[in-house]
């Protein structure tokens, strides 16, 4: 089934961090402007390098939005 509007987006990363905040925040307004909420992760964008956070925040992160029931 297709995720319907005024459902809830789960946003992690398990690569590289965003560096480009205006193109991020751009990518969000769109899919709330379709209807849909977002939750970021908690370390979404931690780092500057090649990887977003330790492995360990990564699959915290991940893990987190999984089990999280508001998320669909």
């Amino acid at each position: 089934p297709h995720l319907s509007r005024g459902g809830t987006i789960g946003v992690v990363s398990l690569g590289s961090p965003c560096l480009n905040r205006m193109a991020f925040e751009q990518a969000c307004s769109w899919w709330e402007s379709q209807g849909y909420n977002l939750k970021l992760s908690k370390h979404l964008n931690i780092g500057s390098n090649y990887l977003s956070g330790t492995p360990q925040q990564r699959a915290y992160d991940f893990n987190s939005m999984v089990r999280d029931d508001a998320v669909d």
